[in-house]
């Protein structure tokens, strides 16, 4: 088979909504039914070879059910829920979170919302370490928060649990909060919370920072908001300051994408590094330093955007492709989608339930699919006309 990823991937998903449909399973065993599943798999390697190829049918259903062993290992260890040290297993009273912020504040119509990350439960005598991620609303009546993103704040540990619409058949906001690892949200008044003076010093605050720093140079040149927020959108995806009315204008029009950092970006920036570097003779002999640092800096454009997952799909389907050139393979475009699906999923299983992730393979699956038979309708002798038919 040209294209075993998509087996693979098929049994890794299948695993992650039976996750989603029977999550009480612990870690312990959930291991168990893995390492089983895998010795059951590998004492095959163990019959004569003529036998081995006899149950070969046999031996496929327990590869693939080992694989969706492993993508609901990966979901309970990923899951708050399932761990100890998750706030919603933690009773505490008359004590304090230490929270770390892991998002900048956005402006709604009356709070300001943001994301952060528990750190720590305090309690007079101890510190217990704790897990969970939350949604913050401060309101409006008092001056926006002097909050960014790596900062860490104190607030009282009475969080409410999000609450689902009640609404039959409409949109489900609890039930998607908790595909994304969030189970609780804090309305905060200025007298609920205190700065402290540590902070997140990790990857993505240095990343956030940079993507701080590009935000001021373009603030600095471009004094139109409107066209500011659009500018920033474009280049390095951030969404926050484009206006209602010009976000409505481009969804009314159906053009909404060309404002989202998207696989059309990394293609531009991967293929003209990579031609670019090709131009110059040191790297024209070696090819394939050229491909490792197009690929490099293709990610760290990435890394800027916030690692949405339409980027970072693309990121790693380039990064394959690259891959595929420096060895001189020319990898099948189903497989290299398969494997960069679960390269992703790997990393955030539940990233298979963010509509981001899924628009952003049935978008270029569809194009895969239906480029080859609508270009073939029209035949067009003139090179140029035929350039943007392809298109």
């Amino acid at each position: 088979m040209q294209s075993p990823f998509i087996r693979i991937c098929i049994s890794f998903a299948l695993g992650i909504i039976c996750f989603a449909i029977i999550p009480t399973l612990n870690w312990l065993v959930a291991m168990v039914v893995f390492c089983t599943l895998a010795l059951l798999h590998f004492s095959f390697f163990f019959y004569a070879t003529q036998k081995r190829h006899s149950m070969h049918t046999l031996r496929g259903i327990l590869l693939n059910c080992w694989i969706t062993s492993a993508a609901y290992l990966i979901c309970v260890l990923h899951s708050y829920p399932t761990s100890k040290n998750w706030i919603g297993n933690q009773k505490e009273e008359n004590s304090f979170l230490e929270l770390s912020m892991s998002s900048d504040l956005e402006e709604k119509p009356k709070t300001y919302k943001a994301q952060a990350q528990i750190i720590n439960t305090l309690r007079k005598d101890s510190i217990i370490p704790s897990k969970g991620e939350i949604l913050l609303y401060f309101t409006k009546n008092d001056s926006k928060p002097n909050l960014k993103f790596g900062d860490h704040i104190l607030i009282p540990n009475t969080l409410q649990s999000i609450q689902a619409n009640g609404n039959p058949g409409g949109f489900d906001y609890k039930k998607y909060c908790e595909s994304q690892n969030i189970f609780h949200s804090k309305f905060l008044t200025r007298d609920d919370w205190q700065l402290l003076k540590n902070k997140s010093h990790g990857l993505a605050y240095h990343l956030n920072h940079l993507n701080q720093k590009t935000r001021n140079i373009l603030k600095l040149y471009i004094h139109d908001p409107q066209i500011l927020g659009i500018a920033e959108a474009l280049l390095i995806g951030y969404r926050k300051d484009v206006d209602q009315e010009t976000w409505q204008a481009y969804s009314n029009t159906g053009i909404v994408h060309i404002i989202a950092i998207s696989g059309l970006h990394m293609a531009m920036v991967y293929t003209t590094v990579r031609w670019l570097l090709l131009l110059i003779p040191f790297f024209k002999n070696n090819k394939r330093l050229a491909l490792v640092i197009s690929i490099l800096f293709m990610w760290l454009f990435a890394a800027i955007t916030g690692l949405p997952p339409s980027v970072s799909r693309a990121a790693v389907m380039f990064t394959f492709i690259g891959i595929g050139e420096m060895t001189n393979r020319k990898i099948p475009i189903y497989n290299n989608l398969a494997a960069s699906a679960l390269f992703l999923l790997c990393i955030n299983p539940f990233w298979l339930f963010d509509v981001g992730f899924q628009l952003s393979y049935l978008a270029l699956i569809s194009l895969v699919l239906f480029y080859e038979p609508i270009y073939h309708q029209l035949f067009i002798r003139n090179k140029v006309v035929d350039a943007i038919w392809k298109l």
